[in-house]
């Protein structure tokens, strides 16, 4: 499990991040499964194995966790974009060129539909039109 997360915060109601907590089972309560702060709201929430929620104030070692803000400039993020406008462009090519170097061990260990959803990704049509059927053996 990655050590955060995005998404809506129950307290202050933000699209936010969170930076999951570390969870020592000496810390944890009965029940809970995980806590985690909020980086809006810097409210630590705790989260139930039974699907419920909890809150606390967080302490100043908790605030802590809470990496800084990444402040891109201009530049920066016009090249982080174009980066990602290639790397969408050479899967593209990847996938058009029948995926070298995919082999069938790679493949059955991959989720059902992972490669149709690569393929919508990068603008491929679902039908597979314009795809091969297969991908090329390794070298």
């Amino acid at each position: 499990m990655v050590p955060f997360g995005s998404g809506h915060c129950p307290v202050c109601l933000a699209d936010t991040m969170r930076q999951d907590l570390p969870d020592d089972p000496a810390l944890l309560g009965e029940g809970e499964d995980l806590w985690a702060i909020c980086e809006s709201c810097q409210t630590v929430l705790i989260y139930r194995h039974d699907g419920t929620f909890g809150h606390r104030a967080a302490t100043d070692e908790e605030r802590a966790a809470i990496p800084p803000k990444v402040v891109w400039s201009d530049e920066q993020r016009a090249e982080w974009q174009e980066s990602l406008r290639q790397s969408k462009t050479d899967l593209r090519a990847w996938i058009l060129a029948g995926c070298p170097g995919l082999t069938p061990e790679i493949e059955r260990d991959m989720l059902p539909g992972f490669l149709d959803r690569i393929k919508r990704f990068v603008g491929l049509p679902d039908d597979d039109e314009g795809a091969p059927e297969t991908h090329t053996e390794p070298l």
